[in-house]
């Protein structure tokens, strides 16, 4: 059960989501933020000292649970790894692409133009994903299911490859939600491409 502290911080987290994603970064204010919470800009400062601990803070915890369960799917054991990287895959592809992460993915490139704080939040999550995902594709390469080759390097290749057909949508304001059976289908392209090379 959340106490009141944490429920505070996460509605401060909630709020501070809608309007850097309404806004961007540099023209939000901690005073619009505080006035949408209910409160004074003090006890806003007493959660996060700056502007930009609140801004790592949302791009970090927004639908980090969400990975997590992204993360668990690529789980290597005895069943075909092309099977596992599918499930893994369409899991990924499915949350990257959905509007909240999307705008989230957006928000944090426009700001690594301006400032360190995009390459803050790529260390705080997306990085520890990849290392997880590195520590999966070893376990792949110990069991000989796939080839020997660098993990970091094979698991910057999987992570390019299942979103190639995508990478357009970064762009597109109002591009039509992914269809399941699309996902699907991408998916296994890149896993051809994927196991022609890597695969045991």
């Amino acid at each position: 059960m959340k106490t009141k502290s944490e429920a505070r911080r996460q509605h401060i987290v909630e709020v501070a989501t809608e309007v850097f994603a309404e806004t961007g970064f540099e023209r939000a204010s901690m005073a619009e933020i505080s006035a949408r919470v209910g409160g004074s800009k003090a006890t806003l400062y007493n959660y996060f000292p700056s502007k930009e601990e609140l801004f790592l803070e949302v791009m970090v915890s927004n639908n980090h649970a969400h990975f997590a369960a992204v993360q668990e799917s690529l789980e290597i054991s005895d069943a075909p790894i092309r099977q596992v990287l599918q499930d893994f895959g369409e899991a990924l592809v499915e949350l990257i692409y959905s509007e909240d992460v999307l705008a989230v993915r957006r928000l944090v490139i426009a700001e690594a133009v301006r400032s360190d704080l995009g390459y803050e939040c790529y260390c705080r999550s997306r990085k520890q994903g990849e290392q997880q995902i590195a520590t999966q594709l070893y376990k792949a390469v110990q069991q000989q299911q796939l080839n020997d080759h660098p993990p970091a390097i094979m698991t910057a290749h999987l992570l390019s490859l299942l979103e190639a057909e995508f990478l357009d949508r970064m762009v597109r304001r109002h591009a039509p939600p992914l269809q399941h059976e699309e996902i699907r289908a991408a998916v296994s392209r890149a896993l051809d491409v994927f196991l022609a090379f890597y695969g045991a």
